[in-house]
């Protein structure tokens, strides 16, 4: 591609508007937010459960999954900071200073 084509290839994609949304994308759009509600509104109690089971088994089956081929995180335990004694000199929070 030469250099002037490419030139004014940005040109032409800064100046001119983005195209709108097509009338099928918007369709679609409305047809999967109407979809969804619509579908929950006719299944029984004890259907919406058995589906919430199943997708809530397969999150965790993944996240078993994905757990398992990390390796396991090691924390050291180390002996605490030695404690220094408070200088009784300075003013503390809760007592004011005068």
């Amino acid at each position: 591609m030469d250099l002037n084509q490419m030139a004014a290839r940005v040109i032409a994609r800064t100046i001119e508007p983005e195209p709108a949304e097509s009338v099928a994308q918007r369709n679609g759009r409305t047809g999967g937010l109407k979809g969804g509600p619509a579908r929950a509104a006719t299944l029984s109690t004890a259907q919406r459960s058995a589906q919430a089971r199943k997708a809530a088994k397969a999150r965790w089956t993944k996240q078993a999954a994905t757990s398992a081929k990390r390796p396991p995180v090691v924390v050291e335990r180390t002996r605490s900071a030695p404690t220094v004694p408070l200088d009784e000199s300075l003013p503390r929070r809760d007592q004011p200073s005068l």
